[in-house]
């Protein structure tokens, strides 16, 4: 006689190893996605636009946007009310005098539309500031520097009206084939305009932006539950 009592036993067995199994992996999945969300939130700080000084006047056009006489130079900023140098990265919005909620992001993901930045952009505004940028920066210097970032967001939306560029032509020019270090530097994104700073301490690299997509999401949940469906072909359970 077949010891049914011996396979039944096993077989609970298999069944508990599996719940255990079963739950671990849920346990597993959970905790993957709650990491991946939290690090996702995005880090927000206050920013005050105080004026730009040292500056220029120039005379520019942003297609569909503005044509009119505006200051190129050092924005001054109180960030998170820590006085911080910066430049406009975004010459499609006006700036604002009030304290207003921004956003850090990499310099990849700012400025918001309709400007934008790939890495190839990102790297030459980099080697721009590395070139240029000291914190005793003069008028003429800085007034070059935020023209020549002007023109590389800006692309065919932006012109120059003004018969003097400060150098940002000659900046430009050295910055494509510069290859020495460059600044870490990181964007702010928020209702005003969007601009680029270094990156203060306490900021961390790769600040994210958003919650994952849903595709990611789902890959993990996928695999998951895949991990699951293998243990559960292991111990014979269906």
């Amino acid at each position: 006689m077949l010891n049914t009592d011996g396979i039944s036993s096993a077989k609970a067995g298999e069944v508990h190893m599996f719940s255990k199994v079963t739950s671990r992996s849920a346990l597993l999945a959970a905790a993957c996605l709650s990491l991946l969300c939290s690090t996702s939130e995005a880090i927000q700080v206050t920013v005050k636009d105080l004026g730009v000084d040292p500056r220029q006047t120039v005379r520019i056009d942003v297609d569909g946007f503005y044509t009119g006489y505006t200051s190129a130079g050092v924005v001054n900023l109180l960030v998170g009310g820590v006085a911080m140098d910066g430049f406009c990265i975004d010459p499609y919005h006006f700036r604002s005098s009030s304290t207003l909620l921004y956003t850090w992001v990499p310099l990849t993901q700012a400025p918001k539309p309709p400007g934008t930045m790939d890495a190839g952009q990102a790297h030459l505004i980099s080697a721009l500031w590395a070139l240029a940028y000291t914190p005793t920066i003069g008028a003429s210097a800085a007034a070059g520097l935020q023209i020549a970032i002007w023109e590389v967001i800006g692309g065919d939306d932006f012109t120059l009206l003004s018969s003097n560029d400060y150098g940002a032509a000659s900046l430009l020019a050295q910055a494509q084939i510069y290859s020495g270090p460059l600044p870490d530097l990181i964007g702010l994104t928020g209702p005003g305009q969007d601009y680029v700073v270094a990156r203060p301490v306490g900021v961390p690299t790769g600040v994210p932006v958003s919650v994952p997509d849903g595709g990611y999401t789902v890959l993990l949940l996928g695999t998951a539950l895949i991990g699951i469906g293998c243990f559960a072909h292991r111990f014979g359970v269906a």
